[in-house]
């Protein structure tokens, strides 16, 4: 994985839980293909090929990691949140919530964009 930015400027200030998982998030992103190009911008971890197909986004109490085609995503599970018209995300508080689950719908987000 290619990394454009310092992924240390956007993790400044955050609490332990939600660096790690950022982290481990990020980890697992590395893990799917060494293809994908992660953008560290002032909000958030974005990641693409072709198109821009998921983020990480911090926030107080914790992290989401979304999909930007996710509304066209199978959800056995139904753990997707959101309402909008293409984007759905995971909510994680805890990085126990990081299981294959999360980490198997984020390959089929990467498969979508290929």
């Amino acid at each position: 994985m290619q990394t454009i930015g310092d992924p240390k400027t956007l993790l400044v200030g955050w609490n332990k839980e939600v660096t790690d998982i950022v982290q481990r998030l990020r980890d697992e992103m590395a893990k799917i293909d060494k293809g994908i190009v992660e953008t560290v911008g002032r909000l958030s971890f974005d990641y693409r090929r072709k198109e821009l197909f998921a983020y990480i986004w911090p926030y107080k109490e914790g992290v989401n990691l979304g999909f930007h085609t996710g509304s066209k995503m199978t959800d056995p599970k139904k753990r997707l949140q959101g309402s909008g018209k293409h984007s759905r995300h995971f909510q994680i508080s805890k990085l126990e919530q990081v299981d294959s689950y999360v980490t198997d719908m984020a390959k089929k987000a990467w498969v979508r964009d290929i």
